[in-house]
């Protein structure tokens, strides 16, 4: 990873640039970089997704996606 970036991004939160539409998230990130993303909290009666964190790299200028986390029901 490069550098120290942390953020909290809550859906429907103050860091979620995507408001409007329960289980999309978007975060603008302060630099192009390799990030790690990872789900820490489940949503309700649901397990983490596994795995619970995945890699991204942003290039300056293009959307960077980190796909899907699934989790499955308890």
């Amino acid at each position: 990873m490069s550098g120290n970036f942390s953020a909290k991004l809550v859906d429907e939160g103050v860091n979620d640039a995507w408001t409007g539409w329960l289980g999309r998230m978007w975060i603008k990130l302060p630099a192009a970089g390799d990030y790690q993303i990872c789900q820490t909290v489940a949503p309700p009666n649901t397990a983490i997704a596994d795995p619970a964190c995945k890699t991204i790299t942003v290039t300056f200028g293009v959307l960077a996606d980190a796909g899907l986390f699934v989790s499955k029901p308890l």
